[in-house]
């Protein structure tokens, strides 16, 4: 029985439970957000960054847009749920969804009323978002697997 490959294979089942449990999470307040109250927000800023990191160069979307609740002011990110901090190879996707919003923009905010620093612009499931959800489930269950298979291994 091989200690480190217990050790390693339990990190890999955690990690892909942890995975799949922050998506189940994140996709149930997806489907909340529909039915979530708007108001309106004006677009603060918004542009494509250059993410550099050990896969490659990724460009992420960065839209920054405030709005009011009752007397409050807030600040949100949020274009989508399951797509906070979420690059792209190719700057052409970043670029469109910034050039959706643009700077000064009056857009519709649509936010949580029990904690209405949660807001998003488009609500619900959109098309980046399901695949997003399917690469995340399919990482989550391929950690989760390897995991359990390194455990089984060192028990043979």
């Amino acid at each position: 029985m091989d200690g480190f490959q217990i050790f390693l294979g339990g990190i890999f089942v955690f990690g892909g439970l942890y995975l799949l449990l922050e998506t189940v999470l994140n996709v149930n307040r997806t489907f909340k957000s529909k039915s979530w109250p708007q108001t309106t927000g004006i677009i603060q800023d918004s542009k494509v960054v250059a993410v550099d990191n050990d896969e490659g160069v990724s460009f992420e979307p960065v839209v920054t847009y405030q709005y009011e609740v009752g007397t409050q002011q807030f600040s949100s990110r949020c274009v989508y749920f399951l797509g906070v901090g979420f690059g792209y190879p190719l700057p052409f996707f970043s670029r469109r969804l910034v050039k959706k919003y643009p700077s000064g923009k009056r857009v519709a905010v649509f936010f949580d009323p029990s904690d209405p620093k949660n807001a998003t612009l488009i609500p619900g499931l959109n098309r980046h978002a399901v695949y997003l959800l399917i690469v995340t489930v399919l990482i989550g269950i391929v950690f989760a697997g390897a995991g359990v298979l390194l455990v089984r291994e060192a028990f043979t």
